[in-house]
């Protein structure tokens, strides 16, 4: 199992380690009244993809604006969520009814197979995760940390 730590404050983006390497990181653009954007970078500072947050009653949708890899969409429910790749392929997320007083906070299924799962800390005053995922998913590792950060780096439990 490839593990990695994901950490980061209310509304201000998230970091992604392996071991003590910064894998990816976001930053949080607050547009108030409209949507935000969320900017995802690589360990070396290079731009993945810019996104734009459109918070809608029971449901968020992610408009992507620029991205060097190929995330045909994102969307996220109260309970469950995708990434649909160009190709077809379509990365599953499963929320757990609840995540907000166990783990795991979310599971990760591809093709109907569970491939990984993210635990959170439940008290705090920062976001911190810890993510699990099957080695012979590494393929689809990026995928789902795009959709981790697009759609937990925004948090603020207002």
């Amino acid at each position: 199992m490839i593990q990695l730590k994901i950490y980061g404050g209310f509304n201000s983006g998230l970091k992604v380690y392996s071991e003590n390497d910064v894998v990816l990181f976001s930053n949080v653009s607050k547009n108030w009244p409209e949507s935000d954007f969320i900017n995802i970078y690589n360990g070396k500072k290079t731009l993945i993809t810019s996104i734009k947050h459109i918070n809608r009653l029971f449901k968020n949708k992610f408009e992507i604006f620029s991205q060097t890899l190929d995330i045909k969409s994102i969307n996220q429910s109260a309970t469950k969520g995708y990434i649909e790749l160009d190709n077809g392929d379509i990365i599953k997320f499963s929320y757990s009814a609840t995540n907000f007083f166990t783990n795991p906070y979310l599971k990760i299924f591809c093709n109907g197979i569970e491939i990984g799962k993210l635990n959170n800390r439940k008290f705090g005053f920062s976001l911190n995760y810890k993510l699990l995922i099957r080695d012979d998913y590494t393929d689809f590792l990026y995928y789902i940390l795009i959709y981790i950060l697009a759609t937990e780096s925004n948090k603020d439990y207002d």
